[in-house]
């Protein structure tokens, strides 16, 4: 007689090159890692009375910890596997593990003493993916060396998600840090509409641009162009994961949009920061040509007119002329000539900057900004201004 009573993905909070990242429920919530993250009480039918979500790193082969007891208690070894059904863990390959008193034992464990280890047979898929079908069937071939076929129970972990690489900075995998991945968060990174089924760093960090913009629930803010969430220091990021349940539209600005795409990209893998473009030495601004502003009518200027004092957008690379833009607060005309009409609406996702200069073929900075002196000479990248403001 034999069940599973625990079950370790994070066993090792210092490291995430085999065992799952550390996560927070959001900045306010940690997650007691002393403990595993699944576990019931000594019963085959029992609920789990824990259910902590899980988020490994894309390509990475994990370990899992199990803790098994066993009746009778003179069973001192076995071997035990897992079959595994979902779509981003697999099987447990069979594995012999020791008993004491009828508890599984690791012998020199600092962490988790009483669980057994369990290679993962297969990597992480390399995408950007969020799963709540995650069952592992746990079975014995072996009992105290005797050959044994025994059905142990299934494992079902609440929420496991998969991303692209570690979590960059406003993001930390430190344990214990405000900072550590959010499961606020990655319950909309990795959903279907965001980055869900991104297999790149580029298409992940393009989709989430995407929607932000689609999201319905922004508007530019067109009186003066203020930043609305940022607080001492901080993006408000909670705020802005809040915004997106509402069903009235939140006023954003630039670099709302723009922090916004940087941190969740990041908490993805991407590596993206927020950074402007303007006219540094003389700061006088730059006048644009016609754009559509997130959730407000197309091709129609704010109360200022077509210009920016600055514009800041998520940037990858050093935030410099030949690095991408990821551009979630306006779309511009894409056609083949941004200089007059028709327009065709274009968000500007994964586009260089600049190529040094305004002919065809056009990149960002000569579709947003209007020719010459007053417009392009003046819409220059800063990248000394690039940041990940650090997120509450």
């Amino acid at each position: 007689d034999m069940w599973c009573t625990g079950l370790a993905f994070n066993h090792d909070t210092t490291t995430n090159s085999v065992d799952a990242i550390n996560l927070r429920r959001n900045f306010n919530n940690a997650i007691d890692y002393s403990i595993s993250e699944w576990a019931c009480t000594a019963s085959h039918s029992s609920s789990p009375v824990r259910n902590e979500p899980a988020c490994w790193i894309a390509e990475t082969t994990p370990k899992v910890k199990g803790r098994f007891v066993v009746r009778p208690t003179d069973i001192t070894n076995a071997v035990i596997g897992a079959w595994h059904l979902g779509p981003i863990l697999s099987s447990a390959a069979a594995t012999s593990v020791v008993f004491s008193n009828g508890v599984t034992h690791a012998s020199g464990a600092t962490n988790h003493a009483d669980f057994a280890t369990f290679p993962l047979s297969s990597p992480i898929p390399a995408k950007v993916s969020r799963s709540t079908f995650e069952w592992l069937g746990w079975y014995a071939t072996e009992l105290n060396g005797q050959s044994a076929s025994g059905f142990i129970g299934i494992t079902v972990p609440s929420v496991v998600y998969s991303i692209l690489g570690a979590p960059v900075a406003p993001w930390s995998d430190v344990p214990g840090v405000s900072s550590n991945a959010w499961v606020s968060a990655l319950d909309v990174v990795c959903s279907n509409g965001w980055a869900n089924g991104a297999v790149d760093y580029t298409s992940g960090a393009s989709n989430i641009a995407c929607a932000v913009f689609d999201s319905g629930k922004f508007q530019y803010e067109t009186n003066f162009g203020r930043t609305m969430f940022q607080d001492q220091g901080y993006f408000a990021l909670t705020s802005f994961l809040d915004a997106l349940r509402q069903s009235t539209k939140s006023d954003v600005n630039c670099s709302d949009c723009a922090r916004a795409v940087t941190s969740l990209s990041n908490l993805a893998g991407c590596s993206l920061w927020s950074s402007i473009m303007e006219d540094s030495v003389n700061d006088l601004g730059f006048e644009t040509r016609p754009y559509c502003a997130i959730g407000r009518q197309e091709w129609t200027p704010p109360s200022w007119g077509w210009g920016f004092s600055y514009h800041e957008v998520a940037w990858d690379g050093s935030a410099s002329d030949r690095d991408k833009v990821f551009d979630a607060c306006l779309q511009y005309d894409g056609d083949s000539d941004p200089t007059s009409e028709p327009r065709v609406k274009t968000l500007p996702v994964s586009i260089a900057f600049s190529d040094g200069n305004e002919s065809a073929p056009y990149v960002y900075r000569e579709r947003l900004s209007s020719s010459g002196t007053n417009g392009y000479d003046r819409c220059l990248a800063n990248p000394s201004k690039k940041l990940r403001l650090p997120v509450k």
